[in-house]
């Protein structure tokens, strides 16, 4: 940026004040410099990403510019082939890892081949399942999954609200900061066991950000993980009231939209024998 700058002062060009490029599959600004058009300085301007931070420079001498910028970045190695196609969906299949441990993608990231229920009220948008605004609804596998490790990252707008569904009862996802949920009981807060076992607080980002969440069942006990934080931990049979629930030995895995936009993208899932350990 700094010699991209130098040439555009030499020449009368300007620098003006960060502004936004968009945001790709993952919600990030784009890290790629590039033409766009601009009326007041011979239609052509340049935007510039550094760290996540983007410039408008504008001037005569744009082209010339981008295109040497360009060749230099690509000449030193300083992007990869991967940067050079552009920003990369959200990941479907789950890491190498992950495979050798047995986990499998329940969604392909582009089709809801493999659920039922509301499926118009969710979209498949570049490799993300989305909860419409105004759809959602209950939504689940057609698989029924018994003993299981279910991993998923998420992100809400400001006051989002859904729920997985885990052998047909919900363990809560909301954004916990939102003014309008201020009074709720604890066992209703993000990662809860609904209106059964409360979670631990205090673990979860902020509206907007991608958050990562683990939900392991093996027989009657179930565990919730949030962004690396364990924030439920118990055995249903210990449960008063809960006898019915903690004897549930398999059901789909679902999501319960409530008319708030939630995206939900890295869906894998991990199937455990009753005498394999759960991590």
């Amino acid at each position: 940026v700094s010699t991209w700058t130098k040439h555009a002062e030499h020449r009368g060009s300007r620098l003006v004040k960060p502004t936004t490029i968009g945001h790709g599959p993952a919600g990030f600004g784009s890290q790629h410099p590039c033409i766009v058009r601009d009326a007041g300085h011979n239609g052509l301007g340049m935007m510039v990403a550094v760290g996540g931070v983007s410039f408008k420079l504008e001037g005569p001498l744009m082209r010339w510019i981008h295109v040497a910028g360009m060749m230099g970045l690509l000449w030193s190695g300083r992007l990869s082939a991967a940067e050079q196609a552009g920003p990369l969906p959200a990941a479907v299949e789950p890491t190498a890892e992950e495979l050798r441990d047995g986990f499998a993608s329940i969604f392909d990231g582009k089709t809801l081949d493999g659920w039922r229920g509301a499926t118009d009220g969710y979209v498949c948008e570049e490799g993300l399942l989305v909860c419409q605004k105004r759809g959602g609804g209950r939504l689940f596998t057609v698989k029924e999954f018994g003993d299981f490790v279910f991993r998923f990252d998420y992100r809400l707008e400001p006051g989002g609200n859904n729920g997985i569904s885990v052998r047909g009862h919900e363990i809560q996802v909301l954004d916990d900061d939102a003014p309008q949920y201020k009074n709720l009981k604890p066992c209703q807060y993000h990662g809860s066991i609904y209106c059964t076992v409360p979670a631990t607080r205090g673990h979860t980002k902020p509206a907007g950000e991608w958050n990562s969440e683990e939900i392991m069942c093996q027989g009657s006990h179930w565990k919730v993980s949030v962004n690396g934080a364990v924030i439920v931990d118990v055995d249903l049979a210990t449960v008063p009231g809960q006898e019915t629930l903690a004897k549930r030995t398999k059901g789909p895995l679902g999501f319960l939209g409530h008319g708030a936009r939630v995206e939900f993208r890295n869906l894998r899932v991990k199937e455990l024998t009753s005498a394999e350990p759960s991590d």
